[in-house]
């Protein structure tokens, strides 16, 4: 029980200093574009789409 609430503390913590950036106007553009095609050729009705930067 207690590892389980370490383990959501530090979750907590580590997602508080996370801060949203933003994406300029070409990358936005450039994003809904690449989606927009993505759910015209499989027929998808919906989608969630995660941008990771600073990965590799």
């Amino acid at each position: 029980m207690l590892s389980k609430t370490l383990a959501t503390l530090a979750l907590l913590v580590t997602a508080s200093h996370l801060a949203a950036q933003t994406l300029t106007p070409a990358e936005q553009t450039a994003v809904d574009k690449v989606v927009a095609d993505g759910l015209a050729a499989t027929g998808t009705p919906s989608a969630q789409v995660a941008i990771v930067r600073g990965l590799f």
